[in-house]
């Protein structure tokens, strides 16, 4: 029996995504478009979410759009400026 590197690594995020991924894929979009933010917390920053791979090899990025966020209040000021674009100059010359 020889080591492959390559399919060690598949292992592996086959056996992250049945830890991370699998308890919560009911509760995640169908619609590949939609955005999933994971805020991961200690070690989990180092987990490639989009590499994580489903029983039958298939990527994660391949059925949604990761998104990764340091913290929750970085989605919250993301959320914040987003809205204050939108608004462009309306907000201006109302003082």
């Amino acid at each position: 029996m020889s080591y492959n590197p390559a399919v060690q690594s598949q292992n592996r995020f086959q056996q992250l995504h049945n830890l991370l991924i699998k308890p919560i894929a009911d509760l995640l979009p169908t619609n590949p478009n939609q955005r999933v933010i994971f805020i991961p917390q200690d070690s989990l920053f180092l987990v490639p979410f989009f590499a994580l791979q489903d029983a039958n090899g298939k990527y994660l990025i391949e059925k949604h759009t990761i998104l990764t966020a340091p913290a929750i209040q970085v989605l919250d000021l993301t959320h914040r400026q987003r809205e204050r674009g939108r608004m462009g100059d309306k907000g201006k010359g109302e003082y």
